[in-house]
């Protein structure tokens, strides 16, 4: 499998096309609240966006947005790639080299993307729903078209309006050590908490309360012909969430999801026991000491990024926010050339 990454700033109005060095066969976009590297807003505004295509027609998006001290909310969109109607992106086509997006909308936003390609890379995507709340039984996903080597998810409630409340996984086999998640909470009654999760492949928070627990979570049972079966281990609440998938498959690259501690000084870090020489990275993290704890008392922190194996483009985007107040604060940074950030 063929990985680059890229920073790039779209400004104007119509079709937009970048260069990589061979063609794409799956594209994963994040995007913040506005444009450069560095942006940063703080007080009262900020927005992360995941999105992700295999095809042109299946694009998916999904946002969490704060907007003033009690207007949270989130959307997920499964036909752009972007942030909600300040840019609302579809894909023209993947290129010989490169790929080619289209938007309507007159915009300056800066987004950081992963590219993966490949002759022998098979890549989809798709939706599962959770059962009724209060039952655990498996979820059997057909119609990938394959037999995965690796998952991501990501996963909301339907509180739009007045919550923003969403999950991110990933699993590269169904043994416990080789999957976990994130999960954050923004109430506008005044709960603000994330929480890391090892040996799960999805997680949320539906409804925010002072419970230990996430209201469900699921992990990686197996990886079957033409999809997978998800475990459901706790069903509290789901309030009928969907989750969505990302599947990959390619027999010529080997897949690794782990758990590292940051470091708490400056200096380098190294990550062994991954197996294999890797060529490019996802990262996830949040202000736990330790996965499986809830964190309550800094509210919700979390970042992700990624590079390939030239780390000449890697980047992250950070949100952060203060937990229960009468006047909370939410900011966010999109960062190039930083893997990983935690908030001070």
């Amino acid at each position: 499998m063929f990985t680059q990454t890229g920073f790039v700033t779209w400004v104007g109005v119509g079709n937009f096309t970048e260069t990589t060095c061979f063609q794409p066969k799956a594209l994963l976009i994040w995007m913040s609240g506005g444009s450069g590297t560095g942006y940063y807003t703080a007080g009262n505004r900020a927005q992360v966006t995941n999105s992700w295509v295999t095809h042109s027609g299946d694009e998916f998006s999904q946002f969490q947005k704060y907007d003033g001290a009690s207007v949270f909310y989130r959307d997920t969109d499964g036909s752009t790639l972007g942030g909600g109607a300040s840019l609302d992106a579809t894909l023209v086509s993947f290129d010989a080299t490169g790929f080619t997006l289209s938007c309507p909308q007159n915009v300056t936003r800066s987004f950081f993307y992963m590219a993966l390609g490949g002759d022998t890379l098979q890549a989809n995507t798709g939706t599962f729903a959770l059962p009724p709340v209060g039952t655990t039984p498996d979820i059997v996903v057909t119609g990938v078209g394959f037999q995965p080597d690796f998952l991501i998810t990501l996963g909301a409630s339907d509180h739009e309006g007045i919550g923003a409340l969403m999950g991110w996984g990933m699993a590269s086999s169904p043994a416990a050590a080789d999957q976990a998640c994130l999960s954050n909470a923004h109430w506008i009654f005044g709960s603000r908490f994330s929480r890391f999760e090892s040996g799960y492949c999805c997680t949320a928070y539906q409804v925010p309360t002072a419970s230990t627990d996430s209201d469900y979570l699921c992990h990686l049972k197996s990886f079957d012909a033409d999809g997978f079966t998800v475990g459901v281990d706790q069903n509290i609440k789901n309030d009928g969430a969907t989750q969505h998938f990302l599947a990959l498959k390619d027999p010529s690259t080997s897949f690794k999801v782990g758990v590292a501690t940051q470091k708490t000084s400056a200096g380098t870090k190294a990550i062994t026991g991954v197996g294999f020489r890797p060529g490019a990275g996802l990262f996830f993290s949040s202000p736990q000491t330790s996965p499986n704890v809830k964190n309550t008392t800094v509210g919700p922190q979390f970042s992700y990024g990624g590079t390939d194996h030239f780390k000449t483009d890697q980047a992250s985007e950070l949100f952060t926010s203060t937990p229960t107040s009468t006047t909370p604060y939410q900011n966010q940074r999109m960062v190039q050339g930083k893997l990983l950030r935690s908030p001070s």
